[in-house]
């Protein structure tokens, strides 16, 4: 047995899709449609963390949004960004794009995620016909509960843009 450096022996090899401590990261199965597509089932897939991060000018630093986002649990590359005041955010719509049901975008105000209230009632809908939780400097809302489809349908009702 090879040792490493400091006399403990090295992990022991672990299976494909195998974690630390045995376990598996598949918890269904997945086959080849034979037409480049897949079929089959995932009995539990997880949730992520989608963090987006806004700053009206090029000038500005996005360092406290982005600490902050790490902070409230989203990993760096899940990070989306947007700079300026163009009319277009490819940023968020990219981190539109990344969320899946039952993921949570995150943001650290809700003047980061929207520009009007327009804006954030038209996110909101999209977030809540899709069941996407936001989470609002760690404020998470759901919008498959009451109350977090009241808050999230209701944007500007709780938090000023």
């Amino acid at each position: 047995m090879r040792r490493s450096s400091i006399g403990t022996p090295p992990p022991t090899p672990r299976r494909p899709g195998e974690l630390a401590g045995g376990q598996s990261r598949r918890t269904g199965s997945l086959n080849s449609a034979g037409d480049g597509g897949l079929y089959g089932t995932l009995d539990h897939v997880t949730a992520l963390r989608i963090g987006y991060a806004r700053v009206s000018t090029d000038g500005q630093d996005l360092s406290a949004q982005r600490d902050a986002l790490t902070a409230l649990g989203v990993a760096t590359d899940r990070l989306y960004v947007d700079h300026g005041l163009t009319g277009t955010a490819p940023g968020l719509r990219q981190a539109l794009t990344a969320c899946r049901s039952g993921d949570t975008l995150v943001v650290t105000k809700l003047d980061r995620l929207a520009r009007s209230l327009p804006d954030a009632r038209a996110i909101a809908d999209e977030l809540t016909a899709r069941q996407v939780r936001l989470s609002l400097d760690g404020s998470v809302h759901d919008p498959t509960e009451p109350v977090g489809r009241l808050a999230v349908q209701r944007p500007g009702h709780r938090h000023r843009v």
